[in-house]
């Protein structure tokens, strides 16, 4: 998989960004498709102090859209990123 990010939310929202998965494999299950998942950064004095992604979760930009949201407004970090998204995820099923 090569993987690039792409910055989605506003200024309010800096640390929280979309992973972006292309697939360079010719699996069937992956057929090519945008695969997303989600990264959040916790900076301290201008520095980066923690980072977490989670791989990729979804092949529906909406659902990662909204998903975001959900992290942002809720001021998610790094350390529970993994926990709050499996969590989530179930409610977008």
């Amino acid at each position: 998989m090569k993987e690039y990010r792409e910055q989605i939310l506003e200024d309010g929202c800096k640390g929280y960004t979309v992973l972006v998965y292309q697939s360079t494999e010719t699996s069937a299950l992956l057929d090519g498709r945008m695969l997303y998942g989600v990264s959040v950064e916790k900076q301290h004095n201008g520095r980066l102090s923690e980072r977490e992604e989670t791989g990729p979760i979804s092949d529906n930009m909406c659902t990662i859209s909204n998903l975001l949201s959900i992290l942002a407004r809720n001021l998610v970090t790094p350390i529970s990123l993994c926990c709050i998204v499996d969590e989530l995820l179930s409610y977008f099923s």
